[in-house]
């Protein structure tokens, strides 16, 4: 046994430099080269290279990797393993034996050295939207190339978007303008609204106006005469009040049958429907020329009368009440020059035909015991044919027209609006102090 030992253990420390070939039977244990890290567990883990094997190298896809891993910090090297300058033979073998301890643990998994051109450093693909130099998103190609973007379609594509906000904001602007405008100048509601009833539109007030506008013209042209007692009273109906010598004719046909020297026939006109003739058609009728503009000024019921005097017979006379609120010192003088300028419309008032003089002269006159002023003209002395006018007050201060072929048809006319209790004349006016020569 010890000789047995002595020899193991002399022939674990004689060995030779070289050494003769083992038997067949005898297995040789493996050895490493010393440049590989002892402790590798298997042998399909390549060894780690040494640190003389690696080299530092700085690319721009390596920088921008960098960059974009470190958030914005300065770029680092990368670091690789330089090519093996020999492939390694296995019948290099190491006296070193394996070690017993656990091998290292290495953050990143070593890679088996490969040829010189299959270690050629490939580009490094960022990602679409790595951070730029000034911080803003770059983009890449598929070839991992940087993607430079089209500026000047931004450009167009931005002054496009500014136009069409400005355009926006002028039209906002505008309604905005208009809504408070309409609104600041609406008008408010009226008290009827207020109150909770609803207001009348124009169409029903138009409708309500008419109604009342028909029942106010039926009872103003209720004919209310100015003489109180006439000898007689006539209604005349008038079929054509469009021509104005069917009206002429009309009412010198009233004349008839003849009344006693001194009597009065009260007329009273009507329409084919039976209303009463307004003054704005009896007016034009005689007088052409200025006939539309008195009745403007007139009210619309008016006296007719015929006076059967001494001196050629039947003599047709008119009463106008001015309309209230119109000034009477206008008012006269603008009837005296429709009269005095206009005297071929006058003579169409005898109702006994005439032949106008060639001139006219109107005169001032003092009728009856008042001394009533008027203006007067001769027309035909030998029928008595002689156009007079004045004006009468009344107590209430209304102003009436009266217009009289003949001196004594005046002074009998006035006489009885005298007699009139609604008609009080203090003081009678005349139209006008001039004359037409």
């Amino acid at each position: 046994m010890e000789n047995n030992n002595a020899q193991n253990q002399s022939g674990s420390y004689n060995v030779s430099d070289n050494p003769t070939p083992a038997s067949s039977s005898t297995q040789t244990e493996p050895s490493f080269s010393s440049s590989i890290v002892a402790g590798a567990s298997s042998p399909s883990v390549p060894p780690p290279p040494s640190p003389d094997e690696r080299v530092a190298i700085r690319t721009m896809s390596s920088d921008l990797q960098s960059v974009r891993e470190t958030g914005g910090q300065s770029p680092q090297s990368q670091i690789i393993n330089a090519p093996e300058l020999s492939k390694p033979t296995s019948d290099v073998v190491s006296s070193v034996p394996i070690s017993s301890t656990p091998p290292p643990i290495f953050s990143q998994q070593p890679t088996t050295p490969q040829p010189e051109k299959d270690f050629q450093q490939q580009p490094i693909q960022p990602s679409s939207f790595a951070p730029s130099v000034d911080g803003g998103p770059v983009s890449f190609s598929d070839n991992g190339q940087p993607f430079v973007e089209n500026t000047k379609g931004s450009f167009i594509k931005t002054l496009v978007w500014i136009i069409v906000g400005i355009m926006i904001a002028g039209g906002l602007g505008f309604g905005a303008y208009y809504l408070i405008t309409s609104l600041s100048q609406s008008p408010s509601l009226p008290s009827d609204t207020q109150n909770g009833e609803l207001p009348i539109t124009s169409s029903q007030q138009a409708q309500e106006d008419g109604a009342v506008s028909t029942s106010t013209v039926v009872q103003a042209l209720t004919h209310l005469s100015v003489i109180l007692t006439p000898t007689d009273t006539h209604t005349l109906t008038i079929t054509s009040t469009t021509d104005s010598n069917s009206v002429i004719t009309a009412i010198a046909s009233t004349s008839l049958p003849v009344l006693s020297v001194g009597s009065v026939r009260d007329v009273s006109l009507v329409d084919a429907g039976g209303k009463v003739i307004e003054s704005s058609v009896v007016l034009p009728s005689y007088f052409p020329s200025f006939g539309s503009a008195l009745a403007a000024l007139v009210d619309r019921d008016f006296t007719t009368w015929i006076y059967y005097d001494k001196t050629g017979g039947a003599k047709l006379g008119f009463v106008f009440r001015l309309k209230a609120n119109t000034p009477f010192e206008q008012a006269s003088l603008s009837v005296g020059q429709y009269i005095e300028n206009n005297t071929q419309d006058i003579a169409r008032l005898f109702i006994t035909p005439t032949t106008t003089p060639p001139t006219i002269t109107f005169k001032d006159g003092a009728v009856g015991d008042q001394k009533t002023k008027v203006r007067f003209a001769i027309y035909n002395t030998k029928q008595g044919n002689v156009f007079e006018y004045g004006w009468m007050t009344g107590t209430a201060g209304d102003h009436y027209l009266v217009l009289a072929t003949s001196y004594n048809q005046m002074v009998d006319i006035l006489n009885r609006m005298i007699a009139n209790p609604a008609i009080i004349v203090p003081t009678v006016s005349t139209s006008s102090t001039s004359t037409v020569q």
